[in-house]
């Protein structure tokens, strides 16, 4: 957990550094970059669990992460500044519609179809396009930075995330839990850890818009390609993942509305 730790801010540094020498926006930094590799656990657990035929525990293990995740940033982003959600609504709307399609089709059938994988896998496609497209902007950063430093922390951040996932099983397994509880709140806690980390790392630096675009970028390659993907490739049971599902469509619904009502002042708050 401590090299977790260390190798998040460690990482946070680098990677703001190097976007900002680059010419790449707090936002962008946030929600393309540093959000693609805080899913790096998720990304790896998900191939490894298609190459053992059993696709429901990667994607348990990411709707877990994203469950964990959404509800830490409803209850810490108040505390920071809500009113710098309003540039992340496009983000927003995103990961409600990816929620609602997949609490659809959890709904609809008894296990995962085709379509649905296409379905939302192809919503990469349309949310990579808004970042290309957007004005380049300012960094805050203007701090220089190691490409050395830059690729360990990515590498014991990866490291630190996958023991703790396997630590996660290994513990579980002793008390024999079912496969989907296991993957959703075992490994999927343990998973969103250093997506969490990243988000108090930067909220506590003053780099909000990087909190934000962690959150919003890493919930939507959760909820589009990694699952798409593992649908796609085997039969996924929906059995046990209506609650959690629904749960996270809230939360989404929640983080809508902070982008649609950010100037709401919260007691304690400060932006």
């Amino acid at each position: 957990m401590a090299v977790l730790i260390v190798s998040s801010d460690r990482f946070f540094d680098e990677a703001t550094a190097a976007m900002g020498r680059i010419g790449f926006s707090d936002r962008f930094s946030g929600s393309i970059f540093a959000a693609m590799v805080a899913v790096a656990d998720e990304i790896s657990l998900s191939i490894f669990s298609v190459i053992l035929r059993t696709p429901l525990v990667g994607f348990g293990a990411v709707e877990g992460s994203n469950l964990v995740t959404l509800l830490f940033f409803v209850v810490w982003m108040p505390l920071f500044s809500i009113q710098k959600t309003r540039a992340f609504r496009a983000d927003a709307v995103f990961v409600l519609l990816l929620s609602i399609i997949t609490y659809y089709f959890s709904t609809v059938s008894s296990d995962f179809k085709i379509i649905a994988g296409i379905l939302l896998s192809l919503f990469i496609v349309p949310y990579l396009m808004v970042y290309v497209r957007m004005p380049r902007g300012k960094s805050s950063t203007t701090e220089e930075f190691s490409l050395i430093m830059l690729v360990l922390s990515i590498v014991l951040l990866t490291a630190a995330s996958q023991i703790i996932v396997e630590d996660t099983i290994a513990l579980s397994e002793l008390d024999h839990i079912d496969i989907a509880a296991l993957s959703i709140y075992g490994i999927g806690i343990a998973s969103a850890i250093p997506e969490t980390v990243m988000i108090i790392v930067a909220s506590i630096k003053k780099k909000v818009d990087i909190s934000i675009g962690v959150l919003a970028g890493s919930s939507v390659y959760k909820m589009s390609i990694i699952p798409g993907l593992l649908i796609m490739t085997g039969k996924i049971e929906t059995t046990g993942l209506d609650l959690p599902l629904m749960t996270i469509m809230i939360l989404s619904v929640i983080f809508l509305f902070y982008t649609l009502y950010g100037t709401i002042k919260f007691k304690g708050g400060y932006r």
